[in-house]
């Protein structure tokens, strides 16, 4: 008998005792696609792309986001999720895609193109478009590190400049009354809502492991997405049932 083979024995039998979730490919992160549908409660053309998003959250292979704008309360109805930090977030879309405004609905997928969401087929294609390049950007994992603290790891990599890492806490669902506007007396229905966004830090290749402190945080769940800088193409992404 040779003399390795007990020690193969045993290390086989090791393997065996591992958790299956520790022998499961680390893939699920880089292989999500992210969708990000800008909306408001005041425009009257986005709730059948709030119901696709919706859908769209359903899917294991998406991470989908409802993220709400103010410019359209002017006319008449305040939107009572959306925030500076959201619109500027479209904001900055526009003009890394040289749009000449901004619009709702308008749905970004993986930071590699854009539509309104009211036609499914541009928007499946996209998805399909992100996931036929997942897996050769960033790893992405996030956990609870303590009560009241998330832990951000993004594996060592290859990267051609450094990235932004944004951690956004959102509610799986939202119900309105709206009482105004263009939607008035409309009850809409809303999944993922954005309810914070932040940048956390930056990924340049190295391994890095960020802890966020969640006090203040809107939101039941959370996400964190590694993003080429200047909202460029997202390399990663995954997200967390926070236990509260």
């Amino acid at each position: 008998m040779s003399p390795f083979r007990p020690l193969a024995r045993a290390l086989a039998a090791l393997v065996l005792a591992v958790s299956p979730a520790l022998l499961a490919p680390a893939a699920t992160a880089a292989e999500l696609a992210v969708v990000e549908l800008f909306t408001s409660q005041g425009c009257s053309s986005c709730p059948p792309a709030d119901r696709y998003l919706a859908e769209l959250a359903g899917r294991p292979d998406v991470l989908a986001l409802s993220l709400h704008v103010n410019y359209w309360d002017y006319i008449g109805w305040k939107d009572t999720f959306a925030s500076d930090a959201t619109t500027q977030r479209q904001r900055d879309y526009a003009a890394r895609f040289r749009q000449r405004y901004v619009y709702t609905p308008q749905m970004v997928v993986h930071g590699i193109g854009h539509d309104s969401g009211l036609q499914r087929e541009s928007i499946e294609g996209l998805i399909a478009k992100a996931r036929a390049g997942a897996g050769a950007g960033a790893r992405v994992a996030i956990a609870e590190a303590a009560p009241g603290r998330l832990s951000v790891r993004v594996a060592a990599g290859e990267v051609a400049k450094p990235a932004d890492v944004f951690v956004m806490f959102f509610d799986d669902r939202q119900k309105v009354a709206v009482e105004r506007g263009e939607n008035a007396g409309s009850v809409l229905e809303y999944s993922s809502v954005v309810r914070d966004v932040r940048r956390v830090g930056a990924w340049t290749g190295a391994p890095l492991e960020v802890e966020v402190d969640m006090a203040g945080a809107k939101g039941e769940n959370c996400a964190v997405i590694v993003q080429s800088a200047g909202l460029g193409p997202v390399l990663g992404a995954a997200r967390l049932n926070m236990p509260r």
